[in-house]
């Protein structure tokens, strides 16, 4: 704009040296507008571009100034929950969630007491099975799978699960000898012997494989 405008002059003067003594009063008028024209452009160009620039400039302001209210909006709310609770108070409240889940549970399984194998003149559902059993159904629901879960006591004392209609695995803690099956896709599988606690560690391959099944099922 600058570079134009002294060209402009340059070529304004110099028209005017060589013929100014030609022209009237109203010659010289029109002369004065325009060679004040451009002046006056500029003027109110660069105007309105300092208005526009003071609107953003008030509009970052506003918006600067909403931010840090709804910071000190934030800060008030986590200083109020900052207010930690007491460790007392939080044993009770674990303690109750966790009795509120197992009188769930047992309402469950007092509901499906047909998840237990029948007893036979043999063979009685002894503490540890009940415990194991207990156990593996309070998995599956933890698991939110479905209890369709049925139980078979075996002529050896095993104790046979299925799901679904499909085979999950077998446990035997009568006798002599105790073991657990755990199966493994289609056709795999492996025995372990132990006692009740390392069957219990070994529950989530049971659930491992009822999701398996679940799967396999839903397709």
């Amino acid at each position: 704009m600058k570079i134009f405008y002294v060209l402009f002059s340059t070529w304004f003067i110099h028209g005017i040296s060589q013929n100014y003594k030609n022209y009237s009063l109203g010659d010289w008028l029109v002369l004065i507008f325009l060679y004040f024209l451009p002046m006056v452009i500029r003027y109110l160009i660069l105007k309105k571009h300092k208005k526009k620039n003071e609107k953003i400039k008030k509009e970052k302001i506003f918006i600067s100034k909403e931010y840090r209210e709804n910071l000190k909006k934030e800060n008030e709310n986590l200083t109020k929950l900052n207010n930690i609770i007491p460790d007392e108070e939080v044993k009770n409240c674990i303690k109750k969630d966790y009795q509120e889940r197992l009188k769930q549970v047992n309402k469950i399984l007092t509901k499906n007491a047909d998840l237990y194998p029948e007893e036979t003149e043999k063979y009685k559902l002894i503490p540890d099975e009940k415990l194991f059993l207990d156990t593996f159904f309070n998995k599956v629901l933890e698991n939110k799978i479905d209890l369709k879960i049925r139980t078979e006591r075996k002529s050896n004392g095993e104790i046979y699960v299925e799901y679904r209609g499909c085979p999950v695995g077998r446990i035997r803690l009568q006798g002599r000898k105790h073991y657990m099956q755990i199966l493994r896709g289609m056709y795999g599988h492996k025995i372990i012997e132990g006692n009740l606690e390392n069957f219990i560690q070994e529950i989530p391959a049971w659930i491992r494989y009822v999701k398996y099944l679940k799967r396999n099922w839903n397709k």
